[in-house]
């Protein structure tokens, strides 16, 4: 959420919002797989990603004679073969063009299918089966816009291209230098999710999916060891704004410090 006084920008709204994502493939437990790898926010996200599945050639030509809407596709290349080797006619919500596909390629494709499949101008390619956290990566970048701002909050900036965080100088108050610290891109997650819940308990199986931890327990210690490593890295000790808290079984919390950080 945005600081008082300061008007969010589309691109921040558009990440509160579900995204939709529609699956087209026609082998029922793929799909189940899928879908249960959809169940939380993807990385980025705070809304639960909101799913629906086509899964025979027969609806695929359906979709010339209406439109249908939608933020990604992940389409098998063997049904994509047989409707003809041309990517569905979904279109953003927004109406602004074709929405992103990620195609899912056999193991195994022959030469020809597979020239054929990197020719149709897809945003993403990957074998099939595909991993959950391979799935929800792709999707989540996919998501993204490719010239996004820069999100801040208050003097903390963060760049997504080069996974770094950015303190201005003489943040809250005179003396402190300006900081830049790089991370690696699991640590950038966690911090970017706990940024926009500040002050808010985050739990933990949020953290978890949001930086794509293979899904592992909510009582694994990875957690733990990638929040004790960011605050090794950065002053999340209330000294620059912000207070780091575990909250007991539940979680963390990022809290705003200074009157100026709180939402």
């Amino acid at each position: 959420m945005s600081e008082p006084g300061r008007q969010r920008t589309a691109h921040e709204a558009a990440m509160d919002e579900p995204m939709r994502i529609t699956l087209i493939d026609d082998e029922p437990t793929h799909v189940a797989h899928m879908r249960h790898a959809l169940q939380l926010p993807l990385p980025g996200r705070d809304g639960r990603p909101l799913v629906q599945t086509i899964g025979s050639v027969q609806v695929l030509h359906t979709l010339r004679q209406c439109s249908t809407a939608t933020d990604a596709m992940v389409v098998d290349w063997l049904m994509l073969r047989d409707f003809g080797g041309v990517l569905p006619p979904l279109t953003l919500p927004a109406g602004t063009g074709r929405a992103p596909a990620l195609v899912l390629l056999p193991r195994h494709v022959p030469e020809p299918d597979l020239c054929r499949a990197l020719g149709m101008g897809a945003e993403d390619y990957a074998f099939k089966p595909i991993a959950a956290a391979e799935l929800r990566w792709r999707l989540a970048r996919l998501s993204m816009p490719r010239e996004a701002p820069m999100p801040h909050y208050g003097a903390w900036r963060l760049v997504a291209v080069t996974h770094s965080v950015e303190v201005r100088a003489d943040a809250p108050r005179p003396g402190h230098p300006r900081l830049s610290v790089t991370l690696t891109e699991c640590e950038f997650r966690l911090l970017a999710s706990l940024l926009r819940q500040r002050n808010a308990v985050v739990s933990r199986e949020y953290l978890i999916a949001s930086a794509i931890l293979a899904f592992q327990n909510p009582d694994s210690r990875a957690l733990d060891t990638h929040i004790y490593r960011l605050r090794r890295k950065l002053p999340l000790d209330g000294s620059r704004g912000l207070l780091l808290q575990g909250i007991y079984r539940r979680g963390y919390r990022l809290c705003a410090t200074e009157p100026g950080e709180r939402r």
